[in-house]
């Protein structure tokens, strides 16, 4: 999780939001990562989300099922 969050931190540095609509490779690479945190984001026990309490779990939880199950229709606001 922690190599994909640095992924889109350096895949986003010195963009623009603009961006996202017109370079198809960042939005990609944006999205992918996302699914790739929310996975194990799910797989984290409450123990252990309770030792993270400044992450915010659920919203990677339920960001990574929308984008893998509605991939056709991505919200580039929400990204």
């Amino acid at each position: 999780m922690f190599d994909a969050t640095q992924s889109i931190s350096r895949f986003v540095s010195g963009r623009a939001r603009e961006d996202l609509e017109s370079d198809e490779m960042l939005l990609f690479a944006v999205v992918h990562a996302l699914q790739i945190i929310g996975e194990p984001a799910s797989k984290v026990s409450p123990e252990g989300r309770a030792q993270a309490r400044d992450v915010p779990w659920q919203e990677a939880i339920g960001i990574r099922h929308r984008l893998a199950h509605t991939y056709y229709d991505v919200d580039k606001t929400i990204i």
